[in-house]
C-alpha cells in the first residue's frame, strides 16, 4: 500500500471516535433469501456480495448469520471476507465471539485480521479484552490492526485497558502514541483527573503532542 494512502488510513482510524451502535433493520424472510442467494453466488460482483452481507448482519435472523458463518469460512476475496466477519460480528454470540477470536489470532489477511477485532468490539464480551490487548501491543502486527484493537478496547473501559493504553504512549511508534491518546480519551475522558495527568505529559512528545493539547481543551476544567 502505498505510504500517502496508508497515512490517510491510520489518520482516519486514530481520529474518529468508534461507532459501534447499527440500528437492526427489518427484512422478510424472503428478503433474506435473496440476499443469502447473492451471497452464494461467486460470479456476482464483489460490490453486491459485501451489501448482501452487511444486509443479512443487520437482519441478524437465524438463517442469515448461518449463510454468514458458512460463507465466511470459505470466502477468498479478502474485501467480501472482510465483509462478511464484520457483519457476522454485529450481534455475535458466544461461539461468534470464540470464531471470531480465532480469525483476529490466525486469518492470514490483515483485512480481516483487522475486522475480526472491530467485531469484537461489538461483542461487549469482556473474556476478549486480554487478547484486544495482545494485537494492540503486537510489534509483528500489522499496524492498522493494532490500531482498530485500541479502538475495539474502547468498549471496555477497565483498569487493565487503562494501563495499556498508557503503557503505549510509551510507543516509539507515534501512529501507536497517538492512538493510546485518542482511545484513553474515548473510553476513559469522563474521568478527568485520571486522563489529565498523561494528557499533560503527552503535551511534550513530538509526534503526539498537538493531540494531546486538542484533548487538553476538550477536556477543560
Amino acid at each position: 500500500m502505498p505510504k500517502l494512502i496508508l497515512k490517510i488510513l491510520i489518520i482516519a482510524i486514530v481520529l474518529a471516535a468508534p461507532a459501534y451502535a447499527q440500528p437492526r433493520a427489518a427484512f422478510t424472510d424472503k428478503e433474506v433469501k435473496e440476499r443469502i442467494a447473492v451471497l452464494k453466488d461467486a460470479k456476482k460482483d464483489p460490490d453486491s456480495r459485501m451489501e448482501a452481507a452487511r444486509d443479512l448482519g443487520k437482519a441478524n435472523t437465524k438463517a442469515a448469520r448461518k449463510a454468514l458463518r458458512a460463507a465466511m469460512r470459505k470466502e477468498k476475496n479478502p474485501g467480501v471476507k472482510a465483509r462478511l466477519v464484520e457483519a457476522f460480528g454485529e450481534k455475535p454470540d458466544k461461539a461468534a465471539v470464540e470464531e471470531l477470536g480465532d480469525m483476529a489470532r490466525e486469518d492470514e489477511s490483515s483485512d480481516s485480521r483487522s475486522a475480526a477485532v472491530r467485531a469484537l468490539g461489538f461483542s461487549r464480551d469482556a473474556s476478549v479484552v486480554p487478547l484486544l490487548i495482545e494485537k494492540f501491543n503486537d510489534q509483528n502486527e500489522e499496524l492498522g490492526v493494532r490500531l482498530r484493537a485500541a479502538d475495539a478496547l474502547t468498549q471496555y473501559p477497565t483498569d487493565e485497558v487503562f494501563n495499556a493504553y498508557a503503557a503505549a504512549l510509551s510507543n516509539p511508534l507515534r501512529e501507536i502514541r497517538v492512538q493510546a491518546l485518542v482511545s484513553m480519551y474515548n473510553a476513559f475522558g469522563s474521568d478527568k483527573a485520571r486522563v489529565r495527568p498523561h494528557l499533560e505529559r503527552m503535551t511534550g512528545d513530538a509526534g503526539a503532542g498537538g493531540v494531546a493539547k486538542i484533548y487538553l481543551e476538550r477536556l477543560g476544567q
